[in-house]
């Protein structure tokens, strides 16, 4: 039947059922479609289950938002409209994008040409005619007679004029229907052929919408006359409240009518009731003014209205407040206590939480949500929603917590971007950013760890583990080639380039790879054999591709070329396997979507890579919002309006004082926020009613969580000001025995970690965990062993290993003394430590510096000892890509080689001395058997030597295998010395002689015994600062209480490092092991002392050097 129905509840899932049994009658025409009008996806996707779970079925229903809904009412009463000369947002950016320099220098667009003066790119004409397309459509909407009053030529004010000129040549000779032209043109319409109108739908529901713009709103009204409109409508109070104001409201208008009242000589005093001034509640009046304002439009249509509301009672805290809301009831207020209703301190329906950080919020949400679950069996995860002010920031918090467990609760996260959800997309982005940049060898093997190009060219994982480090070793470090460095401005030279790499790595395959040895100036890199062949190929593929792509996105294109480009590089670069469905089909629809755009604009002006893509990224953003919602466990998801669906507990996350109510940028041109008027849209009228109705749509339990504490100091932070409203409503209304104020009880304030001891001591039933790992870090720090006490034997350590029980090897042994932390790490927990992702390096080597100079040193060592000739390595070095280009690395080359000559012709007696072969040891010490080869054994003796400066790890690796050799052969026998070649502390060549030591057994010993109790617990020795202080304390026979706190003072300073040089302590393992603590105890100074005094009373520094 024509007319309009109004259905209003304050429950959604009433009106659902509602909505449900009017469905129930059928449409004359059997195929014809429902149409249910709706404001947002989520809404959409809740009705569909709740229609299938009354009808079994839900099918052939279309649920179209409201501006498309009244697009197709206009096209349908005004079929000589044509679709394609609709107003469409988008397609007017790219109109006035095109219009902007013509008009920019004209008289009155002043301000446009000063911001447009420095765009080289066209990315600021591109967002300032996005901006200015948005407020021309919201102009359309919210103030429609100002657009036709610009096309009249009437400007009501001196800031319209840029905007109304803009918008004549916008609209042009070729008239665009836009929404106020077509609303006046639809209105004729009707009245014309009221009595024959032929194409409107039997039936139009509009369900679940919070406000509608005056425009819309008048259009579904008007078409009530020729069709059945039936609005299902979410009311928060069954009372007329359509006039209540809040505190700060009255207070406005109170301070508005005493100024007037002053002017006015004899005028009484006015007072809230005089003046008919109502807050009703206080709640509702503070976070209603949206609906307030679109119920008050409503109020004037003429209906048939039927009520559904349902009063929730008052048996727990949410439901009394809701009920409050319901009946536009106030409790308690100043004055009158014996009206506050008592709660039960048991009562969890509303509660509060302030933590550090937003990871601690969701640790301590899993938490309660774990209880929630354990504590009522009837509800399950699909009962639960989360919402965030904006979900993108907790989204890894959330992965990282809920997918900790095992057995985790089952969830969803809503509304993320493409652009930071999906890594096709974002492969896709960093394609296009290619032609802009440097080809840096990181930045394209990081395209290879996307599954779906990595998949499009038959690669796996592993395959890019061994690309990487192909990439590394052969010297590819940015550009294509040198021409491509050409146009950067720089010289013409390949080396450290891809296709430098490249040949490289083919012509290792083809030819033997040599040392020395140059083909047509390339020098071999060898890749491997076998299978690993074949992925060289699809690197050389890969790459060439990459390389002819960019070259076509370095041109000027329109969009609709810019279409076709982006569309052969999803094509060529993505696998259309369907395990990447639906994000590799919806980037490529994306792209094609450019074309369509062109063609509605008809814009054909060659614009900038930058600029499509600026617009691209923003577009593939915003097509994020909205998706998702609903789909298994639990929902996370973002605040949005128009998504007042019910859940029986309903948590918010990130309700703090600065993020919430939401503060959108208004740019200064805005002519409705200079004039604002009653119905216009506010995103802080929206956060707040968007808040009110997130309050009456949690069922059972509200669960409200913000950052309201400092990590720093611990300070409490404010939460929203919505929050801190609802506390006060609770704080004014409601009582609670034994506690002053109820609504500070209802917080819960948690501590900064979640393996804090008090979550898992019980002394608070509202500080509580869930989770093993934490309960073991917790117990663990309760009980953690205080400082010292290891020295003192308070600590048994772990059990002995029976595997390494009575056995070890040289290396181990040696391990073990270089670095105690990790060897106890790694061989007894079982943890290793990544030692940090080695970085592709970005630029070629413009010195020899750091560890490239030192593996360079070691080699030219080498090489001199066998050969003496240095010269002849220049040229392979050079092609290898390890010296600096040009002058600079030959240069480079000869500095370093004239030192090593120096290093080995002061050395040469010993360093040409043929070496013996090693020989196997078995050695049986205190009863430990030791095996292994003792390395460097020449006819004087054992020989280590490295050209750098000598550390302790290798004064320890001498001094280890010159006890072996002096257990098993004697102080007098053969070999009773060894001997250290290096440089000294001030970088100067040097040697160290090993003298015989006649009981080296009893020094073995003693070696053993501290590596078995190294496999217990982790011993205060650390190599470096340990030999600082040795050495310190050596040098004096009985040193004083000053001179050894002064040794110590020295080898924290080696331990703590400085801002230019790391400490020992830094180290990942020694910093995991005692962490922030000062290790550097007596256990420390007696350990150094019973390994390094016996070394240092051996060791000899040679004077001749």
């Amino acid at each position: 039947m024509h007319g309009l129905n109004l259905f209003v509840s304050n429950r959604m899932e009433i009106l659902a059922e509602k909505l449900a049994d009017v469905l129930e009658s059928p449409l004359a025409l059997p195929l014809a479609e429902e149409l249910i009008v709706v404001q947002s996806r989520g809404m959409e996707r809740w009705i569909s289950m709740q229609l299938s779970a009354s009808h079994g079925i839900c099918a052939n229903v279309r649920f179209p938002f409201p501006r498309n809904c009244i697009a197709k009412l206009f096209q349908t009463l005004l079929p000589e409209e044509q679709a394609t000369h609709y107003f469409d947002p988008e397609a007017a950016a790219w109109r006035i994008f095109h219009l902007l320099p013509s008009c920019s220098s004209h008289p009155g667009f002043e301000p446009l040409g000063a911001y447009l003066s420095d765009d080289p790119q066209g990315l600021k004409r591109c967002q300032l005619s996005r901006k200015i397309a948005q407020l021309y459509d919201s102009y359309l909407i919210f103030r429609p007679e100002m657009v036709l009053d610009w096309e009249r030529g009437i400007l009501r004010e001196e800031g319209e004029f840029w905007q109304g000129e803009l918008w004549r040549r916008f609209n042009g000779e070729n008239r665009i229907a836009h929404p106020a032209a077509l609303r006046s043109a639809f209105f004729e319409a009707l009245r014309k052929n009221s009595q024959n109108i032929n194409g409107l739908p039997e039936r139009l529901s509009l369900f679940g919408i919070s406000y509608l713009p005056p425009f819309y709103l008048d259009i579904f009204l008007a078409v009530s006359s020729f069709l059945e409109v039936n609005l299902f409508l979410l009311n928060p109070s069954r009372e007329f409240w359509f006039d209540i104001r809040s505190s700060r409201e009255i207070s406005r208008e109170m301070k508005r009518v005493k100024n007037a009242a002053d002017r006015v000589v004899g005028e009484t005093k006015s007072t809230e009731h005089s003046l008919y001034l109502e807050e009703g509640n206080s709640l509702l009046a503070s976070l209603g003014t949206l609906g307030r304002e679109f119920w008050s439009f409503l109020s004037e249509a003429s209906g048939r209205e039927e009520e559904l509301y349902a009063d929730p009672g008052e048996d727990f805290l949410l439901a009394a407040i809701q009920s409050d809301i319901l009946n536009l009831r106030e409790r308690g207020g100043e004055g009158e206590p014996a009206v506050r209703t008592a709660i039960r301190a048991a009562d969890a329906s509303l509660s509060f939480h302030a933590c550090h950080s937003p990871l601690r919020e969701v640790e301590v949400l899993h938490d309660s949500l774990l209880a929630l679950l354990d504590a009522d069996p009837s509800l399950m995860p699909s009962d639960i929603g989360v919402m965030a002010p904006d979900i993108e920031p907790y989204a890894p918090f959330i992965s990282a917590v809920f997918d900790s467990e095992a057995r985790g609760i089952p969830y969803h996260i809503a509304d993320r971007s493409p652009i930071v959800e999906s890594p096709i997309v974002q492969g896709f982005l960093a394609i296009l950013d290619l032609s802009r940049g440097r080809f840096v060898a990181g930045e394209v093997l990081a395209l290879l760890e996307v599954a779906a190009i990595r998949s499009r060219f038959g690669l796996t994982e592993q395959d890019l583990d061994r690309i990487s480090a192909w990439v590394t070793e052969s010297g590819i470090r940015w550009g294509i080639d040198g021409k491509s460095r050409l146009q950067e401005g720089l010289p013409d030279i390949s080396a450290n380039s891809w296709r430098w790499g490249l040949e490289r790595l083919l012509l290792g395959y083809a030819l033997p790879a040599r040392e020395k040895e140059l083909f047509s100036g390339i020098l071999p890199f060898e890749p491997g054999e076998g299978s690993e062949v074949s992925i060289l190929g699809i690197l050389a593929s890969f790459t060439e591709q990459l390389f002819s792509t960019t070259e076509r996105l370095v041109s000027d294109r329109s969009l609709a070329e810019w279409g076709g480009v982006f569309v052969e590089i999803v094509d060529r670069f993505f696998s259309k396997n369907a395990i990447f469905e639906p994000a590799v089909p919806l980037l490529r629809q994306a792209c094609l979507d450019l074309k369509t755009l062109a063609d509605k604009s008809s814009l054909t002006d060659k614009i900038s890579l930058d600029v499509v893509r600026a617009f691209f990224e923003e577009r593939l953003r915003i097509s994020g919002t909205d998706s998702g919602f609903l789909s298994r466990g639990i929902t996370f998801c973002s605040l949005l309006p128009m998504r007042s669906i019910p859940f029986k507990v309903l948590c918010l996350l990130g309700m703090n004082n600065a993020d919430y109510p939401r503060r959108p940028q208004t740019p200064g041109f805005d002519l409705m926020a200079r004039h604002p008027r009653r119905g216009d849209r506010s995103r802080r009228n929206d956060d707040r009613h968007l808040f009110l109705e997130t309050l009456l749509s949690a069922r059972e339990s509200l669960y409200i969580s913000y950052v309201g504490q400092s990590m720093e100091d611990n300070s409490r932070i404010p939460p929203s000001p919505v929050v801190s409203e609802l506390l006060d409503y609770i704080r004014q209304g409601f009582s609670l025995e034994g506690v002053p104020d109820p609504a500070e009880f209802l917080v819960t304030f948690h501590p900064l970690q979640a393996f804090d001891p008090v979550c898992f001591s019980g002394e608070s039933p509202r500080l509580f965990s869930f989770s093993g790992e934490n309960c073991r870090a917790a117990i663990a720090l309760r009980n953690r062993i205080p400082e010292g006490s290891a020295s003192e034997g308070d600590s048994d350590g772990i059990p002995a290993d029976p595997e390494r029980e009575g056995q070890v090897t040289v290396r181990d042994l040696i391990a073990f003394f270089r670095h105690p932390a990790r060897y106890f790490l790694e061989r007894r927990l079982g943890v290793t430590l990544a030692e940090g992702d080695v970085e592709q390096e970005e630029n070629e080597p413009f010195e020899l510096a750091g560890l490239d100079r030192y593996c360079l040193e070691q080699r030219l060592l080498e090489h001199e000892i066998e050969t003496g000739d240095l010269d002849e390595l220049y040229p392979a070095l050079a092609a290898s890509g390890r010296l600096p280009h040009g002058s600079v690395g030959q240069f480079s080359l000869q500095g370093v080689s004239r030192d090593i000559r120096t290093f080995v012709r002061h050395y040469s007696a010993v360093l040409r001395e043929k070496p013996l072969a090693s020989p196997d040891l078995d050695l049986e010490v205190g009863g430990t058997r030791i095996s292994g080869q003792l390395e460097g054994l020449r006819p004087r003796g054992l020989v280590h030597y490295r050209y750098s400066r000598i550390k302790a790890k290798d004064r320890l690796k001498l001094w280890i295998n010159h006890l072996l050799l002096q257990a098993t052969t004697g102080s007098e026998g053969q070999w009773p010395e060894s001997l250290l070649l290096g440089k000294d502390e001030k970088g100067k060549d040097g040697s160290w002689t090993l003298i015989a030591v006649e009981d080296a057994r009893a020094r073995l010993e003693g070696l053993l015994n501290l590596f078995r109790e190294g496999l217990r617990r982790p011993l205060h020795f650390f190599p470096e600062a340990s030999w600082t202080f040795a050495g310190r304390i050596n040098k004096n026979s009985r040193p004083s209480p000053a001179e050894e706190e002064a040794a110590l003072d020295a080898a924290r300073t080696v331990w703590e490092g400085s801002d230019f040089q790391p400490g020992e302590g830094d180290n990942g393992y020694n910093h995991l092991l005692f962490g922030d603590s000062d290790p550097l105890d007596r256990e420390f100074r007696d350990l150094s002392m019973a390994v390094f005094g016996p070394l240092l009373g051996a060791q000899r520094k040679n004077k001749e050097d």
